[in-house]
């Protein structure tokens, strides 16, 4: 299943980084959206929506939310399908800036497979959030491949740990399973350098690797069909402003059809 996951602060001329339970909007003169013409082309020409023929989605106002959904779907499926994501926004949501993979790699892949979409951690410095989502459903084993398309200049924030041999730029995330006290060796690193004690210490168990890949968005051209459809608002990190464009994204999603 092939989704479009759009997150609104996509669409602005600047990237907030901040707390990801905030509902404090930004401020429209320091962060200004696109214009509704802009908004348009890029869902037409880039990612190929077109308005007569509006595709399946629905609408968040956090994008955590979407993690809920899509357990949602795979509670009804078995935990049988997945996904391969298109993800437009102007963070990765792979957890960098908190320690979720401290939480995934020593307790949530321990867990049996369908046992992980459900963490007793949420939110706080380990816990499922808005900032990490797709890390967790990474470890559900629920994608298959992540595109993440940005301003190639905002594309800092690819959480090195949860990459094949800790390389960001090797286009793979493959998730590992450690002990607690390998993690803490991990974190108290070699001198200081905790990527050098992380690749010096043998995993318990290796996830599947996941294709990977950051994408300016003035050279993204989607060219296959998408499933689904999801918007998020959220309104920590963007100006009220942005609001306008929710119902010019809605008109290529029919939110009834599912």
């Amino acid at each position: 299943m092939k989704i479009l996951d759009i997150d609104l602060d996509f669409f602005l001329n600047n990237k907030h980084c901040g707390t990801v339970t905030s509902v404090r909007r930004l401020n429209s003169q320091n962060y200004k959206p696109w214009t509704t013409s802009a908004v348009e082309e890029f869902l037409e020409q880039n990612c190929g929506l077109n308005k007569t023929t509006k595709l399946s989605g629905k609408c968040f106002v956090h994008h955590v939310e979407v993690f809920h959904f899509l357990r949602d779907l795979q509670e009804k499926k078995n935990f049988s399908l997945t996904f391969d994501i298109d993800h437009l926004d102007a963070h990765g949501d792979l957890g960098t800036g908190d320690a979720s993979y401290i939480y995934i790699a020593t307790s949530i892949l321990s867990k049996p497979i369908n046992e992980r979409a459900y963490p007793d951690k949420i939110n706080g410095w380990e816990g499922l959030s808005s900032g990490n989502f797709l890390a967790f459903a990474i470890a559900c084993r629920w994608i298959d491949s992540l595109k993440y398309i940005n301003n190639i200049e905002w594309t800092d924030d690819t959480q090195w740990f949860n990459f094949k041999e800790f390389d960001t730029e090797g286009n793979v995330i493959q998730l590992k399973l450690f002990s607690e006290s390998q993690m803490d060796k991990i974190i108290n690193g070699n001198n200081g350098d905790m990527m050098e004690m992380a690749k010096s210490i043998i995993p318990l168990a290796y996830e599947p690797e996941i294709l990977f890949s950051v994408i300016d968005y003035r050279t993204f051209k989607n060219t296959d069909k998408y499933d689904l459809i999801f918007l998020t608002q959220s309104p920590g990190f963007t100006p009220k402003l942005s609001d306008n464009l929710i119902p010019i994204i809605k008109q290529y999603i029919n939110i009834n059809e599912i």
